[in-house]
Formats: structure tokens, sequence, C-alpha cells
């Protein structure tokens, strides 16, 4: 996973939308999607709500 993709996943765990990811990294929405949709597919999550069980941070 791409350091980009990580920070996306970990501000989408944390329960932002897209358009608040999007707003915080100056990307668009539609960026800020196809970067999910990846780091979905890399890690086989179902959708946000699996992301903070399948993130693998430290402590």
């Amino acid at each position: 996973m791409t350091e980009r993709e990580r920070q996306i996943a970990r501000l989408a765990a944390g329960g932002m939308t897209d358009q608040q990811i999007a707003d915080e990294l100056h990307l668009t929405t539609r960026t800020v999607s196809n970067h999910l949709y990846r780091v979905y597919f890399k890690l086989g999550a179902k959708g946000r709500h699996d992301l903070r069980f399948l993130l693998d941070e430290p402590g």
C-alpha cells in the first residue's frame, strides 16, 4: 500500500467522509474514492468500517 493510500485509509477509518478527506488533503473526492477502492482491494475490505480492523497500526 502506498503512503497516500495508507493516509487516506487512516482518515476514513477515523470516520471522515470522502469529502472531508478531499478537503483535508487538497484532493478531489474522485481521487479519494479511487484510493479507497484500491485500499479495499489490497486489504480484502468490504468497506470503510473494516479499515480500522485491517490496518496494521502499531500499538
